[in-house]
């Protein structure tokens, strides 16, 4: 019944954020982030700012982490199956290539006749839905729900858009990768692994988390400047025009 509750909220809040974003035309970053606060406020509350345990004797904790196969225990297992079907579904099938047109290009794809609310509603929905699959995983690895996860140490939402920079996701949208994401994901918490292991304390990851999302940010920046700067041009055009002549005499 929790987990079901747990999807349910998820679904509630993405259906939220992609009316807002579809209907009310408000920044999508805004909006998450603001429905992020609204969410976190109400678990500290019910909460009362302290975590929820459900015991020793949850064996479902420890299945999820046993492995059942060479170095996969069921909670890695289920997430290489959640990436491989939503790459997937963004790489092969309408629906993906809908949300790319859209997120890339609004305007274009309204033109193209794509229902630009529906997708919008539809990815926010589906983003809801799987952050709070993911809190459920954690809860249950945990054996206890943690309100206050992220306050120590390196932010949530930080290495998520490290992550999902590092995996050549566009800020401007349009394009990204789930997997490219993932194996991103894999690398920064190795590295912030890295220098826990080497006995560094919280403050320095999180400078090296901020360090690699500046540096990530400030490249991202910089491409898209240049790809908007030499967006249109036509380096043969000459050579082109050369040919339609030749093309029209003959």
């Amino acid at each position: 019944m929790a987990i079901i509750i747990g999807l349910l909220v998820g679904l509630v809040f993405g259906f939220v954020n992609g009316v807002l974003v579809a209907k009310a035309k408000i920044n999508s970053f805004i909006v998450t982030l603001g429905t992020m606060t609204i969410a976190q406020g109400v678990v500290f509350l019910y909460a009362r700012a302290g975590s929820i345990g459900v015991g020793s004797d949850f064996s479902f904790s420890d299945f999820i982490k046993e492995p059942i196969l060479p170095l996969l225990p069921p909670i890695t297992i289920v997430t290489l199956l959640t990436v491989g079907v939503f790459a997937f579904i963004l790489n092969k099938t309408n629906f993906g290539r809908k949300m790319y047109m859209v997120g890339g290009n609004p305007e274009t794809a309204w033109l193209a006749g794509l229902n630009r609310d529906f997708t919008y509603i539809a990815a926010f929905t589906l983003s809801g839905v799987l952050s709070a699959f993911a809190g459920i995983l954690f809860s249950i690895a945990q054996g206890t729900a943690v309100p206050n996860m992220g306050d120590r140490g390196i932010s949530p939402l930080m290495l998520t858009i490290a992550a999902t920079i590092v995996g050549g996701v566009s800020m401007a949208g349009g394009r990204g990768s789930i997997i490219k994401s993932y194996f991103a994901v894999l690398t920064l918490v190795t590295l912030f692994n890295m220098l826990a292991c080497f006995g560094l304390g919280f403050e320095t990851q999180i400078f090296a988390a901020g360090f690699v999302l500046a540096v990530i940010i400030l490249y991202e920046s910089i491409s898209t400047y240049f790809s908007d700067k030499i967006k249109g041009i036509r380096p043969r055009l000459l050579e082109e025009a050369a040919q339609m002549r030749k093309t029209r005499e003959v």
